[in-house]
């Protein structure tokens, strides 16, 4: 993640940068998928106590609305965005309420598109020389940070908004290396 965010300070286009770091570390905090990032509303955040209320998706119904919980270096860089995300619409004499916007041909502006964060990720990935980030990727690593730190199934599930327990049970499984030390350390006489 490092790598990449060394790249993305980098880019020549401000409007970029600033929407890139924030939408990084804005997935790396929350673990949310790339649509309910994309359907962030401005009025969606609570920059105070770092936090936001979005749509879930895949709930099947049963939870629409879920809170995320993000860091203070991530705060500071939707803040940043923010700004310049104020300079980029004024510049257009246009308006929008979606949280992360993009250049549009023909509107001038648009919720930026999932293509878009993809894209700009891999970009990003290959300039670092390291292995594709994705969006969906920092969904697992938010998980599997969660189950390693102890978090149960349920936090898990709520935290990444599953709508069942058992769509966060791949991340209290064990990889290689963790099984390893679990062996080591138990099984020592």
């Amino acid at each position: 993640i490092k790598a990449v965010l060394d790249v993305i300070a980098e880019s020549p286009q401000k409007h970029g940068r600033f929407r890139n770091k924030a939408i990084l570390l804005l997935l790396r905090d929350t673990g949310m998928r790339i649509g309910e990032l994309r359907a962030m509303n401005v009025e969606d955040l609570d920059l105070e106590n770092k936090r936001a209320r979005i749509k879930t998706e895949k709930t099947r119904g049963m939870v629409p609305f879920r809170n995320v919980f993000w860091e203070d270096e991530c705060n500071a860089a939707i803040k940043e965005w923010l700004e310049e995300r104020k300079r980029f619409l004024k510049d257009r004499k246009k308006t929008s309420e979606a949280l992360f916007i993009c250049n549009h041909r023909d509107t001038g502006v648009a919720r930026i598109g999932a293509t878009a964060i993809n894209i700009a990720f891999r970009k990003a990935s290959w300039v670092a020389g390291i292995e594709t980030l994705n969006p969906h990727s920092l969904r697992h690593r938010k998980g599997h940070k969660l189950a390693s730190n102890g978090a149960n199934n349920s936090v898990i599930s709520k935290v990444l908004g599953h709508s069942t327990l058992a769509s966060s049970f791949v991340y209290t499984q064990l990889n290689d290396k963790e099984t390893e030390v679990a062996a080591r350390k138990y099984g020592a006489e």
